[in-house]
C-alpha cells in the first residue's frame, strides 16, 4: 500500500525539512528534540541491541535507520565505493540519497551552532550505521550513497548546477565531518 503517492510525500517532506534546515539552525534542536515511537524504526541491524524496544525514540536516529535500510540492495557496493550502486534500485538510491542530503545538513555544524547538538547528531547518526568488518561503526556509506546520489541525478538531469553543485559542497561537508570530531565516535560498537 501507499505506492507512489507514499514515495512523493516521503520526498516532498525530506526536501521541506532540508531547506528549513539549511536557511534555519533552529531546525537542527527542532528536529534532534521531536521523537517517534519505536514501533515506527524500520526493521532490521540498525542501531544499538535494544533500539526497537518499546518508548520514544529520536527522529535522527528513526531517520539514519530509515535511510539505511534503503541502503539494503546496493549497500555492500556503496561500503566499498564500487559496484553498480543504483541498477533497479532507482527509488532506494533516491530515498536513502535525500535522507542523507538531510542528515548532512543536521550533521553540520556553523559558526555559531552548539558543538554538543551537532555531536549528538553525529553520535545517533553513527549508531544507525553498519559496521565494518572491525566492528566499527562507519560513515562512509553516507558519503558513497550520495555520491551515486549524485552521479544518478547527473546521468538523468545533466550536469545540472543547481542540483550538481550543492550536492558536491554536501559530500564535501561529510567528508569534512568524517575527519573531524566524528572519528571520536567511530569505537561505537553495534
Amino acid at each position: 500500500a501507499g505506492g507512489q503517492g507514499s514515495y512523493d510525500v516521503s520526498l516532498y517532506c525530506m526536501n521541506v525539512l532540508t531547506n528549513a534546515t539549511e536557511t534555519n539552525g533552529r531546525t537542527r534542536r527542532v528536529v534532534f528534540d521531536a521523537t517517534v515511537e519505536r514501533a515506527l524504526l524500520p526493521r532490521g541491524a540498525c542501531g544499538p541491541d535494544g533500539m526497537h524496544a518499546a518508548g520514544p525514540v529520536r527522529s535522527v536516529s528513526w531517520l539514519a535507520c530509515w535511510a539505511v535500510q534503503h541502503t539494503e540492495n546496493f549497500r555492500t557496493d556503496a561500503l566499498k565505493g564500487s559496484g553498480d550502486l543504483a541498477k533497479g534500485q532507482e527509488e532506494n538510491l533516491v530515498m536513502a540519497g535525500n535522507a542523507f542530503v538531510l542528515l548532512v545538513w543536521l550533521m553540520k555544524r556553523g559558526e555559531n551552532d552548539d558543538r554538543r547538538l551537532s555531536a549528538n547528531i553525529r553520535t545517533l547518526v553513527l549508531e544507525a550505521m553498519p559496521t565494518d568488518e572491525n566492528g566499527g561503526k562507519v560513515l562512509v556509506l553516507v558519503v558513497n550513497t550520495l555520491k551515486a546520489f549524485l552521479n544518478f541525478y547527473t546521468f538523468t538531469l545533466g550536469s545540472v548546477g543547481d542540483v550538481c553543485l550543492p550536492l558536491i559542497r554536501l559530500i564535501e561537508d561529510m567528508e569534512q565531518i568524517m575527519k573531524e570530531d566524528i572519528m571520536d565516535c567511530n569505537e561505537i560498537k553495534s
